[in-house]
């Protein structure tokens, strides 16, 4: 979600409830809510708590989980060294006051994602090579006695 300050631009104080219609208006994406809701359970926070939260809570708890998500992507990336080469950060900025993955704003404030992919990407940050690999399992005899 943006960030708290560019939610008050474009909501009155009785629109700024989880969910409220001008909320709901601003999410284009489908299912939105429902997609943010389930990684923010996965990750974060039990679902039962979601809805006794603020709506500056949740739009600050959502910004943590894009957070969290671009971080650890793009560390992954970098841990493919050279069979990935490159992540292509396709979400920049918004053009209108959304609910998105753009890393900035419409008012273009950053948001906390803005601060991964800039953490992500540091020059002086050596990747972690990914030693988990894959075994061969033969599962033909899964369920035999």
């Amino acid at each position: 979600m943006p960030n708290w300050n560019t939610i008050k631009s474009y909501t009155n104080e009785t629109d700024r409830h989880n969910f409220s219609p001008v909320i709901n208006a601003h999410q284009k994406a489908n299912e939105g809510f429902k997609k943010l809701n389930y990684y923010l359970h996965r990750y974060f926070i039990d679902t039962n708590k979601l809805s006794m939260l603020s709506l500056e809570d949740y739009a600050y708890l959502t910004q943590c989980l894009q957070y969290y998500i671009l971080k650890n992507s793009i560390a992954m990336h970098r841990s493919k060294y050279p069979t990935n080469m490159g992540t292509l950060l396709w979400q920049l900025n918004d053009c209108w006051p959304v609910t998105s993955w753009s890393v900035t704003d419409f008012s273009r404030e950053p948001k906390a994602a803005w601060y991964a992919v800039k953490e992500g990407y540091r020059d002086d940050i050596h990747d972690v090579k990914d030693s988990i690999y894959p075994k061969n399992i033969n599962l033909k005899n899964l369920h035999s006695p």
